[in-house]
């Protein structure tokens, strides 16, 4: 999930979604290849000397999800047992700090101060690093949980550094240095490769590319041009990638876009990093807002809502909704009810979403094609943010 560039960025789990099928407009799906653009030029780079080592652990699959949500004054991170063992807060944390990203063991979040708070989702027990800078973007573990990638910027002057913290010694590593933007901020972390977004900091210029970069000194390896989307969501390979987009589908805000991309996202693109995307979906007066990717990019899924307001027949139509596309089969998961802010894929390939109804916050997972079941809940709560397994 990924705020505009002149924030701080949300905590940069993997999500993603897809769109489907308004009761107006045309009612076609087309597919069309990406915008013949060239990518974004790759920023001016100064890597070190010192490298991190990318290391794989054979684990057991992750039996739990991570969820954050938001209250009143504060934000609570949950963590629930997919298995029905029942859920905990493993810790509140301000209204205005950012999750960065989400480990096997623990959850990384950026106070107000610049600092990073790696709090164990065990214990609860929170450990302090010095992050730096004016703002701090990003980020993902390592395969083994030992480290971690981010990105500080400063804003004068303007530039940042992608940097690497040994979570054992506090030890920190600069792999690559930027003189102005984009940044390459790292949001997945496989085992031979970062994932990202290059952003353009301290402006609404919005998403520029999905990058695949080196994890031993962060150059880049591959780049997609994603300029005008909603910015790229990734699966945990570090390979497969989607985005949304605006396409010009007779939409009433079809017209001269001002700063940032232009709305409403009604085209779903999928596409290898290092490719351009290609449109797999579109609809005029959908918004699409995409879920999650699964591990090996064969399937998405995306929350779709009408840009054109509520009208007669939506909650029944079956183009909205809570959507999956599988291998190209795309199937209606859950019609309008509430909404959908995030979501993962399990690596059996079910999906758990946060849910936004009345004023309550839920999650729930979507096993075998049936419906949502609720597997823990917040209520008062005023919106859920992020979701990750673990």
């Amino acid at each position: 999930m990924t705020r505009r560039a002149g924030r701080r960025q949300a905590a940069a789990l993997p999500l993603l979604s897809i769109i489907g099928l308004a009761g107006c407009g045309s009612g076609t799906s087309t597919t069309a290849t990406g915008s013949g653009s060239l990518p974004p030029t790759t920023p001016a780079v100064t890597s070190t000397s010192t490298t991190t080592t990318a290391t794989s652990t054979a684990t057991a699959q992750p039996t739990h999800v991570l969820w954050v949500t938001q209250g009143a004054g504060a934000q609570q991170i949950r963590a629930v047992d997919l298995s029905g063992a029942g859920a905990h807060t493993v810790a509140s944390i301000p209204a205005d700090a950012v999750v960065l990203g989400a480990g096997r063991a623990r959850v990384a979040v950026a106070w107000s101060d610049h600092t990073i708070h790696m709090i164990d989702i065990a214990s609860g027990v929170s450990t302090t690093y010095d992050g730096g800078g004016d703002q701090l973007f990003g980020g993902a573990f390592s395969p083994d949980d030992s480290q971690f990638a981010y990105v500080v910027v400063t804003s004068s002057p303007l530039g940042g550094s992608l940097r690497v913290v040994a979570l054992a010694s506090h030890s920190v590593t600069t792999l690559r240095t930027f003189s102005g933007n984009p940044l390459d901020v790292p949001t997945v972390w496989a085992s031979d490769a970062f994932a990202g977004t290059a952003i353009v900091a301290f402006a609404d210029a919005g998403p520029q590319a999905a990058v695949r970069m080196d994890p031993h000194n962060g150059n880049r390896l591959a780049v997609s041009n994603t300029a005008g989307s909603t910015g790229p969501h990734f699966s945990r390979d570090a390979l497969h990638a989607g985005d949304a987009i605006h396409s010009a589908l007779g939409d009433d805000a079809d017209a001269a876009p001002g700063p940032g991309p232009q709305g409403p996202f009604n085209t779903l693109r999928t596409f290898t990093v290092g490719s351009a995307p290609t449109s797999v979906l579109q609809e005029a007066h959908h918004n699409i807002g995409i879920m999650a990717v699964s591990d090996d990019g064969t399937a998405i899924a995306w929350y779709d809502d009408s840009a054109a307001g509520g009208f007669a027949g939506i909650s029944l139509n079956d183009n909205f909704g809570l959507l999956l596309l599988h291998s190209g089969v795309k199937t209606n998961l859950h019609h309008l009810d509430g909404r959908f802010d995030a979501g993962v894929f399990t690596h059996d390939q079910s999906l758990v979403v946060a849910k936004h109804s009345g004023s309550a916050e839920m999650l729930q997972l979507f096993a075998n094609g049936h419906d949502g079941v609720t597997i823990d809940s917040v209520t008062p709560a005023s919106g859920a943010g992020q979701v990750a397994l673990f």
